[in-house]
């Protein structure tokens, strides 16, 4: 277990991998300014330069960005880092876990939240509809095939989908490591379409979520 006011990064290095969560959006982290080290990496560029940026960097578990501000931060604790939902503003903040492995370490992606699902309708766990649940495999679009949210935990991808629907806005679900679940409001039917590549770097299930009629569904002109 990791202890208080203990970075949780491994160095990189040239052999090292460098792998990062999707991007989650209007989030922040629980511990605010408290949760770790923030090292600024420049500012006006997109979040996936951020990403890059902060794989780069010895002391960094989170590449957190608000307005075009983008920042590494070196987590104390894993509990501090948990994201959250961020009050209403123009910041837009975005962040995105990292996790650096060289030879066998690998650290823990953070646990994150846990939000509440409707247990009753259509969303419920034994009633939403989906279609096939698709295992380590990626999207064509990859993480730029729409809008990631982190939905918090899940014990399957069929929590996951009971949250991606509750949601709203959701097209997909996707299960990250087992557990770390998210919606993705797909750009365009075509960049969500799944790939037959498989997808080593995680444990990954994604499904499509069948919506409610009411529900607005995806242009397909």
């Amino acid at each position: 277990m990791n202890q208080d006011k203990m970075p949780l990064s491994v160095v990189g290095s040239n052999e090292g991998t460098c792998s990062d969560s999707p991007i989650t959006y209007n989030v922040t982290l629980r511990g605010g300014i408290h949760a770790g080290k923030f090292t600024q990496l420049g500012r006006g560029i997109d979040m996936r330069s951020c990403v890059g940026r902060c794989c780069n960097t010895p002391l960094c578990d989170v590449a957190f960005m608000f307005s075009d501000k983008c920042y590494a931060v070196g987590c104390f604790n894993e509990a501090d880092c948990q994201a959250v939902v961020a009050k209403p503003s123009a910041l837009s903040p975005k962040l995105a876990y990292i996790s650096k492995n060289r030879g066998s370490s690998q650290p823990a992606i953070t646990d994150g939240i846990e939000f509440k699902v409707q247990s009753e309708g259509v969303c419920s766990i034994n009633k939403v509809k989906h279609g096939p649940v698709y295992k380590n495999k990626t999207l064509i679009g990859g993480m730029k095939a729409g809008n990631f949210s982190y939905l918090g935990k899940a014990n399957d991808i069929t929590q996951c989908l009971s949250k991606c629907c509750s949601s709203g806005g959701c097209d997909l679900a996707y299960l990250v490591n087992r557990d770390q679940c998210f919606s993705v409001n797909c750009f365009t039917p075509e960049l969500c379409q799944v790939t037959d590549k498989l997808f080593h770097n995680r444990d990954i299930e994604i499904a499509k979520l069948i919506k409610p009629k009411h529900r607005h569904q995806i242009s397909r002109g």
